[in-house]
Protein backbone atom coordinates (compact mmCIF):
# COMPACT_ATOMS: atom_id res chain seq x y z
CA UNK A 1 0.00 0.00 0.00
CA UNK A 2 1.11 3.72 -0.83
CA UNK A 3 0.23 6.72 1.19
CA UNK A 4 0.38 9.81 -1.54
CA UNK A 5 1.34 12.86 0.57
CA UNK A 6 0.28 16.71 -1.69
CA UNK A 7 2.67 19.18 -1.13
CA UNK A 8 3.42 22.05 -3.55
CA UNK A 9 6.61 21.78 -5.05
CA UNK A 10 8.93 24.71 -4.72
CA UNK A 11 11.00 25.66 -8.00
CA UNK A 12 14.53 25.82 -7.52
CA UNK A 13 15.51 29.27 -9.34
CA UNK A 14 18.85 28.29 -10.93
CA UNK A 15 16.96 24.99 -12.44
CA UNK A 16 15.07 24.91 -15.37
CA UNK A 17 11.17 25.15 -14.77
CA UNK A 18 10.74 21.45 -15.48
CA UNK A 19 12.87 20.48 -12.30
CA UNK A 20 11.16 21.31 -8.69
CA UNK A 21 12.64 20.32 -5.58
CA UNK A 22 11.05 19.50 -2.02
CA UNK A 23 11.51 21.44 0.55
CA UNK A 24 12.11 18.47 3.03
CA UNK A 25 14.32 15.22 3.51
CA UNK A 26 11.69 12.58 1.93
CA UNK A 27 13.94 9.57 3.70
CA UNK A 28 12.03 11.10 6.86
CA UNK A 29 8.55 9.50 5.22
CA UNK A 30 7.61 5.99 5.94
CA UNK A 31 5.22 3.94 3.97
CA UNK A 32 1.91 2.63 6.30
CA UNK A 33 0.88 -0.67 5.89
CA UNK A 34 -2.50 -2.41 6.28
CA UNK A 35 -2.95 -4.10 9.90
CA UNK A 36 -3.00 -7.20 10.80
CA UNK A 37 -4.69 -7.53 14.10
CA UNK A 38 -7.60 -9.71 14.10
CA UNK A 39 -9.07 -7.70 17.07
CA UNK A 40 -11.84 -6.15 15.90
CA UNK A 41 -11.83 -3.39 18.74
CA UNK A 42 -8.17 -2.35 17.31
CA UNK A 43 -10.19 -0.79 14.33
CA UNK A 44 -11.54 2.81 14.84
CA UNK A 45 -14.56 3.66 13.14
CA UNK A 46 -15.49 7.63 12.63
CA UNK A 47 -18.61 8.75 11.85
CA UNK A 48 -19.99 12.17 10.57
CA UNK A 49 -22.44 14.00 8.94
CA UNK A 50 -22.06 14.36 5.37
CA UNK A 51 -23.64 17.22 3.54
CA UNK A 52 -27.51 17.90 3.81
CA UNK A 53 -29.05 14.76 4.35
CA UNK A 54 -26.15 12.10 4.78
CA UNK A 55 -23.34 10.07 7.07
CA UNK A 56 -19.82 8.88 6.62
CA UNK A 57 -18.15 6.51 8.27
CA UNK A 58 -14.53 6.42 8.03
CA UNK A 59 -12.33 3.59 9.40
CA UNK A 60 -8.44 5.32 9.69
CA UNK A 61 -6.43 1.84 9.51
CA UNK A 62 -8.14 0.39 6.35
CA UNK A 63 -8.12 3.94 4.94
CA UNK A 64 -11.67 3.49 3.80
CA UNK A 65 -14.89 5.06 3.81
CA UNK A 66 -18.49 4.47 3.43
CA UNK A 67 -21.04 6.76 2.60
CA UNK A 68 -25.04 6.71 3.46
CA UNK A 69 -27.74 8.24 4.40
CA UNK A 70 -28.72 6.81 7.80
CA UNK A 71 -25.59 6.94 10.51
CA UNK A 72 -26.63 3.06 11.83
CA UNK A 73 -26.02 2.10 8.19
CA UNK A 74 -22.63 3.41 7.80
CA UNK A 75 -21.75 2.79 10.93
CA UNK A 76 -23.19 -0.90 10.05
CA UNK A 77 -21.41 -1.16 6.83
CA UNK A 78 -17.57 -0.01 8.00
CA UNK A 79 -17.98 -2.91 10.67
CA UNK A 80 -19.16 -5.62 8.20
CA UNK A 81 -16.22 -4.62 6.26
CA UNK A 82 -13.94 -4.44 9.03
CA UNK A 83 -14.91 -8.17 9.59
CA UNK A 84 -14.72 -8.66 6.24
CA UNK A 85 -11.02 -7.18 5.98
CA UNK A 86 -10.62 -9.46 9.24
CA UNK A 87 -11.69 -12.48 8.05
CA UNK A 88 -9.47 -12.15 4.66
CA UNK A 89 -6.56 -12.06 6.70
CA UNK A 90 -6.96 -15.87 7.91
Amino acid sequence: MRIDIHLPAMRDKNSPATHFFLPFNTEQFFVMDKPISTNPHDYEILIRRWGESGYASYCPQLEEMIKGTAHVEVEEAMKRRVLEYIASLS
